[in-house]
């Protein structure tokens, strides 16, 4: 039932005073009219041109159901009160198919492959599409996935000429650019609702490995995941794929993958089913402003606590403490941006790396592989002694404390405990860490370690490049 309030004009107070202020109201000019008419045409274009592209995708899923238990007593209890406890036969897991809406996906080429999201379609037993305007229902296989950038490659079955979007280009967008969605939110098909750009580059959400997300204010909901996010100019710039929402439905914050990493990942996904990401091999951290002081530069680029053994990285000469400004000729803003840029590299490639190294650039050429696993260089030392140096306690790496801390580093010096008053202390340290370089020092053992503090007794600034199992990460100290 809907209850909606009405209010009438006649008889309400004022009603002559409010027509004449109505009356007065100055009308839309000639130009006003040609500019909103233009306007409205546009909007009208981008949806003619792009709803027949964007389907509707249902997935068949298995799921897992309780056999029934029939039994002819009932709940009654006379039976065990005659006969005692009853043995019943054990309830069946039973197998059931059923179809559910899932989500959207858009056609990106006249033989039917199509865009999603990994998310939409990772269950899917079956995939069904539909068209815009239409009640046919196709059938769709996954060519390739990549879960960690959300993204799924389908292809339609049925040999028809499809209809297809035309991808734009999404690092040409700016903050306030004008985009619109399509999608099937909560299963209404060819939805088709506006907005603009809200920000570019948003990371750090912890919904996919590799973030990047345009977001904007364009109403997005359950089910326009895999939809398409498209630009004034009716191309494709983004792939809708999540929301902030404390309810479940928009509130004004939607992210969307943008086009540009999608584009760089087809080829792998049609040719392979999965994605070849680029591998440099080092160890990764932002700079700080107290990391930044320490180096005496501003606080931009990545820094390179950690390169590992064989990598690309090493064997190009970059070496830890380094800190990336430049890759492959453009600049590297952070930590996210670094990695999409060197994951989005073809293995096999070779980039320009440009690094800041005590204070000057330095530019090597490294050769990308595949992502793999890195391993850390391995000594022995058998030292054991203790010393205290900035209220760090430390000793040599000796086999039992290997075993006791579980370590994988044998060179550097074992972190044992720190005093009341040291700068450490809010640092995140703690017992069984490992300082394997300090400044421009490597520290192999705890003679290293101690030389360090007798030649850097009136020193107020310091790097500690620090190792905790695998991971490597450096901490500034700036002593007042």
């Amino acid at each position: 039932m809907v209850i909606a309030s009405v209010f009438f004009l006649s008889n309400f107070p004022g009603r002559d005073r409010v027509f004449a202020e109505a009356a007065s109201h100055t009308l839309l000019t000639a130009d006003e009219i040609d500019f909103a008419s233009k306007l409205q045409n546009i909007y009208n274009k981008v949806a003619n041109l792009n709803l027949p592209a964007v389907v509707n995708i249902s997935i068949e899923v298995v799921v897992q159901q309780q056999g029934g238990y029939f039994d002819p007593f009932g709940d009654d209890d006379i039976f065990e009160f005659f006969f005692g406890p009853r043995r019943r036969a054990p309830q069946q897991q039973k197998e059931k198919k059923q179809v559910t809406p899932a989500g959207s996906g858009f056609i990106i080429s006249e033989d039917g492959y199509l865009i999603s999201n990994h998310h939409v379609v990772k269950q899917a037993n079956k995939i069904f599409v539909k068209l815009h305007n239409s009640e046919k229902e196709y059938t769709a296989e996954i060519v390739g996935t990549d879960p960690d950038l959300d993204i799924a490659l389908l292809k339609i079955k049925e040999k028809e000429k499809f209809p297809f979007v035309k991808l734009g280009d999404s690092d040409n967008l700016n903050i306030g650019d004008i985009v619109v969605a399509i999608g099937n939110p909560f299963g209404l098909k060819s939805t088709f609702t506006t907005g603009v750009v809200s920000a570019k580059g948003r990371k750090e959400l912890g919904i996919n490995k590799y973030e990047n997300y345009i977001q904007s204010d364009v109403a997005i909901n359950p089910g326009n995941s895999g939809g398409a996010l498209i630009n004034v100019f009716g191309e494709v710039v983004g792939v809708n794929t999540a929301i902030i929402s404390p309810s479940g439905g928009n509130i004004g914050i939607g992210f969307s993958i943008p086009i540009n990493m999608v584009k760089s990942i087809i080829d792998d996904l049609k040719k392979d089913g999965k994605v070849a990401r680029g591998y440099l091999g080092v160890g990764i951290q932002e700079v700080t402003p107290d990391i930044a002081k320490s180096f005496g530069i501003k606080a931009e680029g990545v820094l390179i606590p950690q390169v590992f053994k064989d990598s690309p990285a090493e064997k190009a000469g970059i070496k830890p403490g380094d800190i990336i400004i430049e890759y492959d000729g453009k600049f590297v803003k952070d930590t996210y941006n670094l990695r999409n840029m060197v994951a989005e590299t073809k293995p096999g490639s070779k980039v320009n790396i440009k690094v800041l190294r005590e204070g000057k650039e330095v530019t090597v050429t490294a050769e990308i592989t595949k992502q793999e696993t890195g391993s850390l260089a391995q000594a022995t030392t058998e030292q054991v002694a203790k010393g205290a140096f900035l209220g760090v306690h430390a000793s040599d790496i000796t086999e039992s404390a290997k075993r006791q801390y579980r370590l994988s580093a044998s060179e550097g010096v074992l972190i044992t405990g720190l005093d009341e008053n040291s700068p450490l202390n809010d640092k995140g340290i703690q017992a069984g860490d490992v300082i394997v370089h300090m400044n421009n020092s490597k520290i192999r053992n705890l003679n290293d370690f101690l030389k360090f503090a007798r030649e850097n007794e009136k020193n107020k600034n310091f790097r500690l490049f620090i190792q905790r199992g695998e991971m490597v990460w450096i901490i500034a100290i700036n002593i007042d």
